[in-house]
């Protein structure tokens, strides 16, 4: 069980009420992120379904089942719309949200991936690495297909690399790195005026064995060359949000407890006071988890 919980508390800034759209990559925290926000947005609604078809999910993509709507303002009534989005939809939504999207090194995004396979047993380690590649059950340069906005009939065309770039550096509003995830969470509680956070990580693969040899992490980055490229020439070009939001805190007694291991009321996700915050940090020590101020 994951012992570490995140106290994430907001301070004064500028409020906003703008609908927000995640766009969410597999394996870049957005689970966590789709979990707590799901919860302090309403209403709110998630398009289930993989990023793209034959991974090891298998079944209907998210995109296919976005399209399953024949109105496409059915979504304007929504304050918060998440899920593996191609970003073939941007075109697609009638109302002007504000666009967020989390991003992970490549490679660490990849290795994440294939423990996470491994653990739910959708492949086993005598498979050839480069077959999973070769059969989409482990999609190549992913987070190139998912912005370029032809990535789900054109996966790594040549034009790919300039489009995802020129989608991620001018189309959305915030992008973050996924280690980065705690700014965004305090901006975002911040500027919408929502409660504090504790909370756990969700989804945290417990698969973590260094099984990475030489070769397979060569498999790795030449089927993720497209995505390195890009991932440098976002991180050369400062387009990651990465400045800190400064501020003086607010003292609120409203806090959102998330965990995936605890409940609270017989609850996972839960609103709490500040009193019950009080009887809840004095157990969770007591019983050696530990609270990281943010």
């Amino acid at each position: 069980m994951n012992k570490n919980f995140y106290l994430c508390t907001k301070i004064k800034t500028k409020i906003v009420n703008n609908p927000i759209l995640f766009y969410h990559v597999p394996k870049c925290a957005g689970t966590t992120f789709g979990v707590i926000f799901s919860w302090l947005f309403n209403p709110q609604t998630r398009v289930k379904g993989p990023l793209f078809k034959n991974n090891d999910k298998k079944g209907e993509t998210a995109f296919e089942l976005f399209n399953r709507c024949e109105d496409y303002n059915f979504y304007d009534k929504f304050n918060f719309i998440f899920g593996h989005l191609p970003f073939e939809t941007n075109s697609l939504f009638k109302k002007s949200f504000y666009k967020i999207s989390l991003i992970r090194n490549p490679i660490d995004r990849t290795i994440s991936h294939y423990n996470w396979m491994l653990e739910r047993q959708y492949c086993s380690r005598n498979e050839d690495i480069q077959n999973l590649f070769d059969e989409n059950k482990i999609t190549k340069n992913t987070i190139t297909n998912q912005f370029s906005g032809i990535g789900f009939t054109k996966k790594n065309d040549d034009k790919s690399l300039n489009l995802a770039y020129e989608n991620l550096s001018k189309k959305i509003d915030f992008l973050c790195k996924s280690e980065h995830i705690f700014y965004l969470f305090k901006f975002l509680i911040s500027s919408y005026n929502l409660p504090n956070l504790l909370f756990q990580n969700q989804q945290v693969t417990k698969y973590q064995k260094n099984i990475f040899s030489n070769n397979l992490k060569k498999t790795i980055i030449n089927n993720n060359s497209m995505d390195i490229e890009l991932y440098n020439m976002l991180c050369k070009n400062k387009i990651f949000k990465t400045k800190k939001i400064l501020g003086d805190k607010i003292f609120d007694d409203k806090y959102f407890f998330s965990s995936p291991d605890i409940k609270v009321g017989n609850k996972k996700n839960i609103l709490i006071n500040k009193s019950q915050y009080n009887s809840i940090q004095t157990k969770l020590i007591q019983n050696n988890f530990k609270i990281k101020k943010l």
